[in-house]
């Protein structure tokens, strides 16, 4: 059946009609923009307290990981905590009498870190004021790490600058075993080797293992010293990863007890097919680094990473319990003149 055509006067009153919807659905959606925008200032509110004054955190007298762990673990442990909780970060080092290497970067690792999580959070501070100290501190290229212009205004023969990256550099291993063999006097041997071999394997596990919360490739940092006084070269590697610990294939007696991250740290060193991936040339490189410190070929070898320190030396192996997590892993070693 044919529908009848709709007459002029129809199609006038369904024209308004349909206008009149129009303009109904215009102002519901002007009014729930309105409420959105109102309950959305309020949810900021509860979420994101406004940000207070500035938090200073004071440096101990000897700025080092290696040292004075618990200390100097502590002032990182502050400034992610009043990162986290909307607060600007001033880092006093004023009174600082002693600093290493490995502190070095273990600042610059968490300075990263910061400025990836907390984008809002700024992060002032100062240099040491005692002398030797401070030229240390500028030698070493931190400015140049976290992009200040300064950092070209300071070289020393004693300090290999540091270095970053986020994949495997022979160059860079190269380059810092030749400053190591030209400040010591020393030949190719032993022990410029295993430092070329442990450099260029933590360089490979940050892009192979060491992931971050994002799933990203983490940053490692570089950094060698040579002391004076002990006639010494002492090598800080650090990266942005996850952790030895938290990385690690477990067994199962492990996932249901309570191990500890030294324990953990122990076993990756011994090998024991602990890699996840479960291919059988992975997971060599820690016990190749394990075997060359009990050798003695790397001297003084630490591992910090999560929970747990592990020092590694001929015939012994010593672990310790962190209090303040560790964040990502941190390599110390040195060469000694032989």
């Amino acid at each position: 059946m044919k529908k009848r055509p709709k007459t002029a006067l129809a199609r006038r009153l369904s024209k308004r009609k349909a206008k009149r919807q129009e303009q109904a659905r215009r102002r519901y959606r002007r009014w729930r923009r309105s409420q959105n925008r109102n309950n959305f200032g309020k949810a900021r509110a509860r979420m994101s307290p406004p940000r207070s004054s500035r938090r200073t955190i004071v440096v101990p007298s000897t700025f080092s990981v290696s040292r004075q762990m618990d200390d100097t673990l502590a002032v990182f442990r502050f400034m992610v905590k009043h990162a986290a909780n909307r607060h600007d970060i001033a880092v006093d080092m004023s009174s600082v009498k002693s600093i290493d290497a490995d502190a070095i970067i273990c600042l610059l690792l968490y300075l990263h870190n910061i400025q990836v999580r907390y984008r809002h959070c700024r992060v002032e501070g100062n240099e040491p004021q005692d002398a030797e100290c401070r030229r240390l501190f500028r030698a070493s290229g931190f400015y140049q790490a976290i992009r200040q212009s300064r950092s070209t205004q300071f070289e020393e023969n004693d300090v290999f600058s540091v270095k970053s990256g986020r994949h495997s550099e022979p160059k860079v291993a190269k380059a810092i075993v030749d400053f190591a063999r030209a400040r010591l006097q020393i030949n190719k041997g032993p022990q410029t080797k295993s430092t070329y071999a442990t450099i260029l394997e933590c360089m490979a596990n940050t892009a192979n293992h060491a992931y971050s919360e994002r799933g990203e490739t983490s940053r490692w940092w570089l950094l060698a010293a040579h002391s004076p006084d002990s006639d010494e070269i002492k090598f800080a590697f650090v990266d942005s990863g996850l952790g030895i610990p938290s990385t690690m294939k477990r067994k199962l007696t492990e996932r249901l007890s309570i191990a500890s991250d030294a324990v953990l740290i122990t076993e990756a060193l011994r090998g024991n097919n602990r890699t996840r991936t479960g291919h059988a040339n992975r997971g060599k490189g820690l016990p190749k680094i394990c075997s060359d410190a009990q050798s003695g070929h790397l001297s003084n070898l630490t591992i910090f990473s999560n929970g747990g320190r592990v020092t590694v030396g001929p015939g012994s192996t010593n672990e310790t319990y962190i209090r303040s997590s560790f964040q990502g892993t941190l390599i110390t070693w040195s060469m000694v003149r032989r």
